[in-house]
């Protein structure tokens, strides 16, 4: 994984050295995953998710 898409802003975020000898470095790690975590948080719910969760009121 050398560079994550962010649909949203168009932008292309690079994480720091994610390897480093062959094996995934800590900075690399977390940046990678910080990086999915703000995509999936940007995420817009479905209105079928959203009516679902409706009828447990």
């Amino acid at each position: 994984m050398s560079e994550i898409s962010s649909k949203a802003t168009g932008k292309t975020n690079k994480p720091r050295r994610a390897f480093k000898n062959g094996r995934p470095s800590e900075a690399g790690v977390g940046s990678v995953l910080r990086t999915i975590y703000d995509q999936t948080v940007k995420e817009t719910v479905p209105q079928e998710m959203l009516d679902l969760l409706g009828k447990l009121d």
